[in-house]
């Protein structure tokens, strides 16, 4: 709209005013004064919706017909004036909030520290053959960790464990089977530029001497803190350290005290165990005194102990993995920590983004959404207790709940609701992080169809299946 448009329009706007005055003076000889005016450049609006006569009204006509640019001017003006009504003042740059999601400013990759962890492979080396979206296979895990290496200069990887053979006791492989997959799960770690793997219940059915063997051979660092000989020496590697661009990481692996066939397994392999509670707090209290701005713990463990080392062990960051094998695409607050796992037969891989802003403990980029996810898991955990509570009152009930079982499970109800009211109290209250906090998120990538095979990997399967041969049904 042209200036000269503008103008007509607003004087044939105040005519038809002045007509409407005009009537409504004619029929309501006493009007009710106006209260308070608002006066706009030229003209002047009554907040009871009434207008000046008609000869102000023309006064205002010969105003504007001489200055038409301050028609333009009260445009701009009232746009102006309306923005601030509705827009907030400018705030300053926000930091990270503890109960929400503010993303701080991006930090050079030279500051970024990328960790990527697999597990639960049980045997697996394929994709799933699933009908829809199969996902796994060794050969594309190799050829995406690969990648990442060579776009981050600060990278490092491991195995959380879960991975030698499919059954414990090892009963489904063929005799030199689990070895000769060892073999090939070891080279191509080694190929993608693996640090290490966690010693897990799946690994020792393999047996300790070709585990060892096979692992020196590819230069991977079998971990564990838990793990002893008879003599009381480690077993196995109990940390491992590396600088990591501006931040020291420290790394031990852990395995399960819970009774089952491991147990008998390190028997057989005159191995002792420490509980994991424990050898963590020792271990942790090392790797803090040597320097280490972030501490991860590589798990075997059931997701009950990994509960209690966080609620027990200060100083962990990171738990990556555990025996149930669980799919997390979001980082579980737990304790002062946070908790990922990868699923299971090597279908995803987890990359951790650190970026580093200055040395003190991590936060989650969304620290909101693993504060829900951790409730969300408690709460789960909760209805499940109260089904087997319900269920043993049936009186058609297989199983009956003991009064000492009843005592267990209350108990256990007590502590997870009480746990549920300590994180809703955080997200309620939402601390703030310090301006420059370090933070953590959380990428599972799936081994999907689109993925590269690395070449390599892919003919040291080939001869793996030309060996054994896939068993129908398996």
């Amino acid at each position: 709209m042209d200036r000269r448009t503008k103008v007509i329009v607003a004087l044939l706007f105040l005519a038809l005013l002045a007509v409407a005055s005009g009537l409504w003076r004619r029929f309501q000889p006493a009007p009710a004064p106006a209260s308070t005016q608002v006066k706009a450049d030229g003209y002047r609006i009554l907040t009871s919706g009434m207008v000046e006569a008609a000869d102000e009204h023309r006064a205002v006509i010969a105003e504007a017909m001489q200055v038409p640019n301050e028609v333009e001017a009260a445009e701009a003006q009232s746009r102006a004036a309306s923005q601030a009504l509705v827009q907030p003042p400018a705030q300053p740059t926000p930091t990270l909030d503890r109960g929400s999601q503010v993303v701080l400013p991006a930090v050079p990759r030279s500051q970024e520290v990328l960790i990527g962890f697999s597990g639960g492979e049980v045997g697996d080396t394929d994709p799933c053959g699933c009908a829809h979206n199969p996902l796994g296979g060794l050969a594309k895990r190799v050829h995406l960790w690969q990648q990442q290496v060579r776009a981050h200069p600060n990278a490092l990887a491991f195995d959380v464990g879960g991975m030698m053979v499919p059954n414990i006791p090892d009963t489904a492989d063929r005799p030199g089977e689990a070895v000769a997959r060892a073999d090939v799960y070891l080279r191509a770690m080694a190929r993608a530029g693996y640090a290490g793997l966690n010693v897990g219940a799946h690994e020792l059915a393999l047996g300790l001497t070709d585990l060892r063997r096979l692992a020196a051979a590819n230069h991977i660092a079998l971990l564990s803190a838990n793990l002893y000989d008879q003599e009381g020496k480690p077993a196995f590697q109990r940390t491992f350290i590396k600088q990591l661009g501006p931040l020291k990481v420290g790394v031990f692996g852990l395995i399960t005290a819970q009774p089952g066939d491991i147990l008998n397994t390190m028997e057989k392999q005159s191995l002792r165990l420490e509980t994991p509670n424990t050898a963590a707090a020792a271990v942790v209290k090392e790797l803090r005194m040597q320097g280490c701005d972030v501490v991860i713990a590589l798990s075997q463990l059931s997701r009950v102990e990994v509960d209690s080392l966080m609620a027990q062990v200060s100083g962990i960051d990171l738990v990556l993995g555990s025996g149930n094998m669980d799919l997390t695409n979001q980082l579980l607050a737990d304790g002062d920590g946070f908790f990922a796992d990868t699923f299971t037969k090597g279908k995803y891989m987890g990359l951790l983004t650190i970026s580093a802003r200055s040395k003190g403990r991590l936060y989650a980029a969304n620290m909101r959404a693993a504060l829900n996810a951790q409730r969300a898991e408690l709460a789960a955990q909760v209805q499940s207790l109260q089904m087997q509570i319900e269920q043993s009152g049936n009186p058609s009930a297989p199983v009956k709940l003991s009064k000492e079982g009843r005592e267990i499970i209350d108990h256990q109800l007590a502590a997870l609701r009480a746990r549920m009211q300590r994180v809703t109290l955080e997200l309620d209250a939402g601390p703030n992080a310090p301006e420059k906090a370090n933070t953590v998120e959380l990428e599972m990538a799936p081994m999907s169809q689109e993925l590269v095979d690395d070449p390599e990997t892919l003919k040291w399967l080939d001869k793996l299946k030309v060996k054994y041969p896939k068993i129908p049904g398996r």
